[in-house]
């Protein structure tokens, strides 16, 4: 019997996405796992599946029920094979995800973007927290960094395109030791 032969990249552990909205957790998140050959799961999805209604509802039940689930999907996506996982913008904000992230064997990666950035790129969405307007989403992202530092192991400027990002994360995983076998770019 002939031995399998992988010439994809193995990703070694999970790797979680955290930001502000408008970061690129989703759209780096999807583009990363398709070159390292991983799957992709963004959280906020996997609570809507879990709960069967959408997340705007469960915050109308009030932010903790949404919170209870958002953790408690999150310790069973931890508990999974690696894989890259966006997490939503406030999951680090809870003392219970943190240490949830930090008892797990995760990567967490914080991938920051300016102010302006984000108002570009979430422009014309329905985003609920820009309804309350730009200012008090100024405050909420101000509110949140220190959750952001608190949680991540890692601090990435996702300001470029997302298949920028994606690749040199990629990269760095790999020259990290996070993953075995090529990544694109590298040279054979």
């Amino acid at each position: 019997m002939a031995a399998v032969v992988r010439k994809g990249p193995k990703l070694l552990k999970p790797v979680a996405l955290i930001g502000f909205m408008g970061a690129g957790k989703s759209s780096v998140g999807r583009l990363l796992a398709e070159q390292l050959h991983a799957r992709f799961e963004d959280l906020d999805q996997r609570v809507e599946a879990e709960q069967q209604q959408p997340i705007a509802e469960l915050f109308r039940q009030g932010e903790g029920v949404f919170r209870a689930a958002e953790v408690a999907a999150l310790r069973r996506l931890l508990r999974e094979r690696p894989g890259v996982w966006a997490l939503g913008g406030g999951t680090p904000c809870t003392a219970e995800a943190r240490a949830a992230l930090a008892q797990s064997r995760c990567l967490v990666v914080w991938l920051a973007v300016d102010w302006a950035e984000m108002q570009r790129r979430t422009a014309g969405s329905a985003r609920p927290l820009l309804a309350a307007g730009a200012a008090q989403a100024a405050r909420l992202l101000e509110g949140r960094r220190a959750a952001y530092q608190a949680a991540a192991q890692w601090w990435v400027d996702a300001g470029p395109p997302a298949a920028d990002v994606a690749a040199a994360l990629a990269r760095r995983l790999k020259d990290e030791g996070y993953v075995e076998g090529p990544v694109a770019g590298d040279v054979e």
